[in-house]
């Protein structure tokens, strides 16, 4: 149905938005080596890390955001974050 079609593309939106804040994030942790952040948080940026490698020269990001995307998608990091976000479900 047409509900159907929107909702998926809504999702399909939302997946890309939490990617890219995830991407950020990532990106904010490596730059600011050689400080770093809590071991719980490490989890989740390991698990970015081992798709998606830091940007320390200019590329082409729409691979790097598809493979975030992919794990946003996967329920990847949220696996990673379940420890620290308390009620946070996956399905």
């Amino acid at each position: 149905t047409n509900e159907e079609i929107i909702g998926r593309a809504e999702i399909d939106d939302l997946e890309a938005i939490l990617a890219i804040e995830l991407l950020a994030a990532g990106q904010g942790l490596d730059v600011h080596l050689p400080l770093t952040t809590s071991q719980r948080l490490l989890v989740p940026h390991r698990t970015l890390r081992a798709h998606v490698a830091t940007w320390d020269k200019d590329r082409f990001f729409a691979p790097d955001i598809e493979a975030a995307r992919r794990l946003v998608a996967e329920g990847a990091v949220i696996k990673d974050s379940l420890d620290i976000l308390p009620g946070l479900e996956t399905s």
